[in-house]
């Protein structure tokens, strides 16, 4: 048991391990998709109908030192704000009215103002679209083989994100199953 807040610093107190060890062990991940995947195969239904689903997760969080702060939309309020934003991947099982998470991966920081940045000069950087075909295209090993259907909101019917799945010279993604 740890008392105060569960941070790196404090966790050394409390074992042999310094900081850096704790930092360099939760920078590897902990491959959870691999445990969801296991998880959706023992407890989903085995020969009902799943459904692929994607969406953005945003939470609210203030300061000037948190990793991956920058400025999101909120669902909630509808509007623009300063906080953190996960893309999260998930089969619904059709069957069970179920869902489940296969991964969730927090959203970088300032991919918006690069992606305008690299437009003005020229160049070609990712923006949050490639962000999200990417992971994407990282979680699509771990889905059911039964998912042939992905949904998402609204703001997964851009051109970008429609092309990116099924376009053959995507890199990220080389075609959603057909």
């Amino acid at each position: 048991m740890v008392c105060g807040k569960a941070n790196y610093t404090n966790l050394s107190r409390y074992s042999d391990l310094c900081e850096r060890t704790y930092r360099r062990h939760f920078n590897q991940g902990l491959g959870f998709e691999r445990i969801n995947q296991l998880l959706i195969e023992q407890y989903g239904s085995s020969a009902g109908t799943q459904i692929g689903v994607i969406d953005c997760t945003f939470g609210e969080k203030s300061g000037r030192h948190t990793p991956g702060l920058d400025w999101f939309y909120n669902g909630k309020t509808q509007q623009t704000e300063k906080g953190l934003e996960w893309s999260v991947v998930g089969v619904v099982d059709l069957d069970q009215h179920t869902g489940y998470s296969v991964s969730a991966q927090q959203t970088e920081a300032g991919l918006t103002a690069r992606a305008k940045e690299a437009a003005e000069s020229g160049k070609r950087v990712g923006n949050r679209v490639d962000f999200y075909l990417a992971h994407l295209a990282y979680c699509r090993s771990y889905l059911p083989q039964r998912v042939k259907y992905l949904v998402g909101d609204l703001f997964y019917s851009k051109l970008k994100w429609i092309q990116g799945l099924r376009v053959d010279t995507c890199p990220s993604v080389n075609n959603w199953r057909e």
